[in-house]
C-alpha cells in the first residue's frame, strides 16, 4: 500500500557472473496477462540504476496495479520479477455517522484508515480482521463502551496477523467471555482503555488481556480492574511472544493467580511504570525467556509482589520497583 501517485521503485539483482546490471525494463499494468502494459512501460533502459520513479499514466486510488521488472547484465536479460501495489490515501470512517456499528466501520476501513467512534454504548464484539487501522473513540473511555455480547468470545480480537500499528484506544471494554481483548499471532497497540469485568478461559486465561504468540505489542496507559483471570496473560509456543511492552497501566481488583502472568515461550518482555494492587502475585514469571521488570509499584498481593519460578528456565531482571504490603 502506497500513499503517493509517483512511487519510487527499487530492486536488486543477483548475478553470479557479473557484479552489476547494464540495463533494466519496467512494466506496470492492470492485470497479470501482460498482453500489454496499460499504465507504463520503460522499454529497455541501458543504465546501472536500481531504482526508478513511476512516470506512466495517472494512477487512481484503491486500484490494484501489477508490476514486473527485469534486468540486463550486458549479455542477456534476466527473468521477470513480479509484484503489485495499490495507492491508498488514509481516510476517517465515522461511527455511527458513516457506519452504524464499530465492526461495520472496521469492515469499511482499509489499511492506514482510522475508525473514529462517537460517545455511546455499543453492544458488539469486534475483530480487526488483520487490518492495519486505528480504532479510537472521540471522547474517551468514560463515554464510549464496547459491551461484548457473544458467548465464549473476546470483546475485541486481534487474531489475524494484525501488524504493528493496529491500535485500539479510548474505550471501556467489558463483557468479554474469552478475555476482554484477545491477541494471537499479531502486533497490536492497546492504549488508554478501561478494561473491566471480563473473563478468561483455560486456553487464554487473561481476563483483561490475553497475549499469545504476539510480537512488538504495546499495552500502555490502560486501567484494568474487575476481571476474572489474570489481568494480563502473556504466553506462547513455537516462537512465542517476544519484544512486547507493558507500561503505565493501573491494575487492581482482578482475580486469578497474578495481575501479570508469563508462561511458555515469552522473551524480551519489558514491564515498567505500572501500578498494581491485590491478586495473589503482582507479577509472576513462569516462562522460559528474559523478562525486564522496572519502576513498578506493586502492593497488596496475598502472595508475591514479584515471583520468578525457579523451576522455569526464564530469567527475571527486577530493578527499581516499589513493593510493599505483599505477603512475600
Amino acid at each position: 500500500t502506497l500513499m503517493t501517485f509517483t512511487p519510487n521503485i527499487f530492486w536488486s539483482i543477483v548475478d553470479t557472473g557479473i557484479l552489476y546490471q547494464s540495463g533494466y525494463e519496467i512494466e506496470v499494468g492492470l492485470d497479470t496477462d501482460w498482453a500489454a502494459a496499460e499504465m507504463w512501460s520503460t522499454g529497455a533502459v541501458m543504465l546501472t540504476d536500481t531504482q526508478a520513479v513511476y512516470a506512466g499514466a495517472s494512477l487512481r486510488i484503491d486500484v490494484t496495479y501489477y508490476l514486473r521488472i527485469r534486468a540486463y547484465d550486458g549479455i542477456a536479460w534476466g527473468k521477470w520479477s513480479y509484484g503489485e501495489f495499490i495507492i491508498h490515501l488514509p481516510k476517517v470512517v465515522h461511527v455511527p455517522a458513516d457506519q452504524p456499528t464499530i465492526q461495520a466501520g472496521i469492515d469499511a476501513a482499509t489499511n492506514l484508515d482510522t475508525v473514529l467512534v462517537e460517545s455511546g454504548s455499543y453492544s458488539e464484539n469486534i475483530d480487526f480482521k488483520g487490518k492495519h487501522i486505528v480504532v479510537a473513540s472521540l471522547n474517551g473511555p468514560a463515554n464510549t463502551i464496547i459491551q461484548g455480547i457473544i458467548a465464549a468470545t473476546a470483546t475485541v480480537s486481534f487474531i489475524n496477523s494484525e501488524p504493528k500499528g493496529a491500535q485500539i484506544s479510548g474505550f471501556t471494554i467489558t463483557g468479554g467471555k474469552n478475555s476482554g481483548i484477545l491477541c494471537k499471532n499479531s502486533s497490536p497497540s492497546i492504549i488508554n482503555n478501561i478494561i473491566r469485568n471480563n473473563e478468561g478461559n483455560r486456553e487464554y486465561a487473561g481476563g483483561g488481556i490475553s497475549l499469545y504468540n504476539v510480537q512488538r505489542s504495546v499495552i500502555k496507559s490502560n486501567i484494568l480492574y474487575g476481571n476474572a483471570g489474570f489481568a494480563i496473560n502473556v504466553t506462547g509456543s513455537d516462537g512465542g511472544s517476544c519484544n512486547d511492552t507493558i507500561c503505565y497501566n493501573i491494575i487492581y481488583e482482578n482475580t486469578g493467580l497474578a495481575n501479570i502472568m508469563m508462561s511458555g515461550e515469552v522473551d524480551r518482555l519489558a514491564i515498567y511504570n505500572n501500578t498494581m494492587d491485590g491478586n495473589y502475585d503482582g507479577i509472576s514469571n513462569n516462562g522460559n525467556g528474559y523478562i525486564d521488570v522496572r519502576n513498578n509499584i506493586i502492593c497488596g498481593a496475598s502472595g508475591h509482589g514479584i515471583y520468578d519460578n525457579a523451576d522455569a528456565p526464564g530469567t527475571t531482571l527486577a530493578e527499581y520497583n516499589c513493593t510493599f504490603g505483599n505477603k512475600y
